[in-house]
């Protein structure tokens, strides 16, 4: 394994052990921008809803890869660069991106929520610095797939006319049949 990772157990993936140099880590999760097809992609920590080892109320982070592709509309979140993603989220579904603080994330700086009911995914970048450059591109791309455009685009691809198609939330859609 990774020697700057030396004295974690591997559930924490070096996000909350403290038996290795912080600086180092984050220095390793630097954000890079590959493409233009993904405004943002960089390893973020992601806080577990819980630890079936540790309870229902454990807090507990686990260091991900966090991809952002305004190609294809997603959120990706995976263990590593290369491995397949464990939580897509659309990005048109994304109802909510906010910067959180205080007791209910341990006191820890950098934090953000993403709500894309029915889940919910609560992450940390190294400073604020780096989670209000998370936050914006987040907005702007999840804004940029909620707007009429899009819409456009989704019902000519669909074959139906925007007029109609905008008339229908997916609850309300008629089903053939």
């Amino acid at each position: 394994r990774n020697s700057l990772l030396a004295g974690s157990n591997e559930e924490s993936a070096g996000c909350s052990a403290p038996t290795f140099s912080l600086s180092r880590l984050w220095k390793r999760m630097r954000v890079s921008i590959p493409d233009t097809d993904v405004p943002m992609s960089g390893w973020l920590c992601k806080r577990h809803a819980h630890d079936r080892k540790a309870g229902l109320f454990s807090k507990q982070w686990a260091r991900r890869f966090v991809i952002v592709n305004k190609h294809r509309g997603t959120l990706s979140v995976s263990k590593s660069e290369r491995s397949k993603p464990t939580t897509i989220l659309p990005l048109c579904d994304i109802s909510l991106v906010k910067e959180i603080e205080g007791s209910n994330i341990d006191w820890c700086d950098g934090c953000f929520q993403i709500s894309c009911p029915p889940l919910q995914l609560i992450l940390r970048a190294q400073n604020r610095e780096e989670r209000e450059v998370w936050i914006r591109v987040l907005r702007e791309q999840t804004a940029d797939w909620q707007s009429d455009v899009r819409l456009e685009e989704k019902a000519a691809k669909s074959g139906v006319p925007v007029a109609i198609a905008s008339q229908y939330s997916p609850v309300d859609a008629p089903t053939d049949g």
